[in-house]
């Protein structure tokens, strides 16, 4: 159990602690000299029989709140600490808006310098804290009245926190993947980097390998860019992942071999290109197969009611999350709407630097001076889309991932979802360990594509509306053998990915739903038979097309060698198109079907000898033996048919069909 304190400069935080653990958490000369906490403080002590409890003492001034937000993210239980001879101030009502924010379930008050007071003030304290805590969620917690000085209430506060501790439901960590939100790290004589911070979720043992995320300065160094709230995306900024490999952990001050979600753990980490120097509080360890950080995070934000007026469109904020703090601008969704003080409603959160968030983290917000805390919320989606996101579908597509059953969101997502719903991405935001991601998925009624799921409703829609147009098609075209399924993307007007609606054709096919003849689609009982002449030409052309080589001559060098016209070839050769024998690729080649299914199978083999499923254009090139422009051709050829997708100067596969051509 993970217990953190909160509360005004000098009422006493650090005291009880002390007094709890008899471990002095203050351990910075500075902090010794001036009497108060700067950094966060840690001590771990068993209570009693419930184990090893892990204790945070955070500061209570108001300069150093980043790193009470950074202390109090994670935590079990929180201890409410005011002093008997101050009651309730500033900071104790910022502390308490903060818990609140952050969705702190459990709490206490501790009535703490009990000992400087007599019966009546500690009976006016009592009041006050009544009414300061009447709406929040320690409205019915426990107040203890201790003095750290002579001990007095002490021992019946450890044990409240014990029996707390010992009933504490030990959190499931096989559902989501590992994170460790970096608070602290050093440099240890005999081992290396040491990085500590509390485990999220997931779990994890020495010998793993992890992802060190780090998303550069969290702030800008130009103060006028600070206040100004300038949120221009630097290349400078970009997120840098470090495969690292975790080579001890030390879980609630004791060696441990795993470390999970829950606990404060020491991580002693290894793996080249790793600088101690770089790190940064608000860095995560991940699991490696993590997503990246994000500009852009969909969330639904509460405004304390406390704020004065409405928060607008494009506020400037400091937004803390996790263990990082970073600035950026609050855009409401949609960008007309405002927020009210006390209201709540969605909004997203664009940041100057990347953050690593996943759904359900909770998250505060600031004033652009950092002065002030506005608000708070929870992270809906942090891979918003770049457009549509304040589009009627996309706003309802957020409400129904608030869902907190991950099933039943699912499930309600697919309805709505007549393109299909992208499951990796949803994963990805979820957190899901890929065991967990495959329990839900399975537990709802859906047809799973490579990329995509849809329900059976839509799925039933889309394949009536593919079958009836190709039916109505082949009534009208009977010389035809069938269609690329580019054309029918078209003529469909579908929304969808063209390599949605092609997995969506190969499942049809499969199912023996549909046909497919060369790359041509059409109807199971749509046959068009070729004539005499056109059988003799085939038969005349297609050794000249595929022996050749991999890349059939150009159609003017063709002509030449079959010692006809131009005109005359491209018409027999576009014949066969229509008979599904060729494809035509570029303005000047015609690829039998076999030539073009053997260059799909080695794009399917450099990218899977890449480990980002990507090639260069100069390696299909030598691999195929294929001149470079008709290497573009071809290329630009599977980009079209939704095969790979160009991403600056490499192909990305996208679409790991056996084959679009048969």
């Amino acid at each position: 159990m993970l217990v953190a304190t909160a509360g005004h400069v000098d009422h006493g935080k650090t005291a009880l602690i002390k007094a709890l653990t008899n471990i002095e958490t203050d351990r910075l000369a500075e902090e010794k000299k001036r009497g108060l906490s700067i950094e966060l403080g840690f001590a771990y002590h068993a209570l009693g029989s419930a184990g090893t409890i892990g204790f945070i003492d955070v500061p209570g001034h108001e300069k150093f709140l980043p790193n009470m937000l950074s202390g109090v993210a994670g935590i079990d239980v929180a201890i409410l600490v005011i002093a008997a001879d101050d009651g309730p101030m500033v900071q104790t009502l910022e502390h308490l808006s903060i818990l609140q924010l952050l969705n702190i379930q459990a709490g206490l008050v501790v009535i703490s310098k009990a000992d400087k007071v007599d019966g009546n003030r500690l009976r006016q304290v009592r009041a006050e804290i009544d009414e300061l805590v009447k709406n929040t969620f320690l409205c019915h917690c426990p107040v203890f009245v201790v003095s750290s000085h002579n001990k007095s209430g002490v021992d019946r506060l450890a044990a409240h926190l014990d029996k707390f501790a010992a009933a504490l439901p030990e959190p499931d960590h096989h559902q989501q993947k590992f994170r460790l939100a970096i608070d602290r790290w050093f440099i240890k004589d005999g081992h290396g980097l040491i990085v500590t911070g509390t485990v999220y979720s997931g779990s994890v043992s020495v010998g793993d390998r992890l992802m060190l995320s780090s998303s550069g300065s969290s702030l800008h160094d130009s103060s006028t860019a600070k206040s100004a709230g300038v949120v221009t995306h630097s290349p400078n900024s970009a997120t840098t992942n470090t495969i690292i490999r975790i080579k001890g952990i030390h879980a609630n001050n004791l060696e441990s071999a795993t470390a999970i979600a829950g606990q404060r753990c020491a991580i002693n980490i290894g793996g080249r290109d790793i600088q101690a120097s770089a790190l940064k509080r608000g860095d995560w360890l991940l699991s490696s197969s993590a997503s990246p950080s994000s500009y852009r995070i969909d969330a639904r934000l509460t405004i304390l009611p406390s704020e004065q007026i409405p928060i607008k469109h494009w506020t400037p904020i400091h937004i803390y999350i996790g263990a990082a703090h970073t600035i950026g601008r609050l855009a409401m969704l949609p960008t007309e709407n405002s927020i009210e003080p006390g209201r709540n409603g969605l909004v997203r959160l664009v940041t100057n630097t990347p953050v690593y968030s996943v759904a359900g983290d909770h998250f505060v917000i600031r004033d652009q001076a950092d002065q002030r805390t506005i608000g708070g919320g929870t992270t809906i989606d942090p891979y918003g889309p770049l457009k549509g996101h304040t589009k009627t579908q996309r706003l309802r597509q957020l409400q129904l991932m608030e869902i907190p059953d991950r099933r039943k969101s699912l499930e309600c997502l697919l309805a709505e979802a007549p393109n299909g719903l992208k499951l990796r991405p949803l994963t990805e935001a979820w957190n899901l360990s890929t065991a967990e991601g495959e329990r839900i998925v399975k537990s709802v009624n859906a047809t799973l594509l490579p990329e995509v799921a849809f329900d059976s409703i839509q799925w039933q829609a889309l394949t009536t509306k593919i079958c009836d147009f190709l039916t109505f098609w082949s009534t009208k075209n009977i010389g035809h053998q069938g269609i690329y399924p580019e054309y029918l993307w078209g003529q469909l007007a579908l929304s969808m990915e063209l390599t949605t609606l092609i997995d969506a054709i190969n499942r049809l096919i499969g199912e023996g739903l549909l046909a497919r003849t060369g790359h041509l689609i059409h109807p199971l009982d749509h046959e068009v038979q070729a004539s005499e002449a056109e059988q003799a030409f085939w038969h005349f052309v297609r050794p000249l097309l595929e022996e050749s080589g991999p890349c059939p001559p150009v159609v003017h060098d063709l002509a030449l060698r079959l010692d006809m016209d131009d005109e005359t070839l491209r018409d027999n050769l576009q014949r066969m198109t229509q008979l599904g024998r060729l494809v035509k690729v570029g303005s000047n080649r015609y690829f039998s079907v076999t030539s073009l299914n053997n260059l799909q199978q080695l794009v399917f083999r450099l990218a899977r000898n890449s480990e980002s499923d990507s090639f260069s254009a100069a390696q299909f090139r030598d691999e195929s033996g294929i001149g470079r422009r008709p290497s573009i051709d071809i290329l630009e050829f599977f980009d079209a048919s939704g095969i790979t997708r160009r991403q600056h100067d490499v192909r990305v596969l996208i679409n790991r069909s056996v084959s679009m051509f048969s």
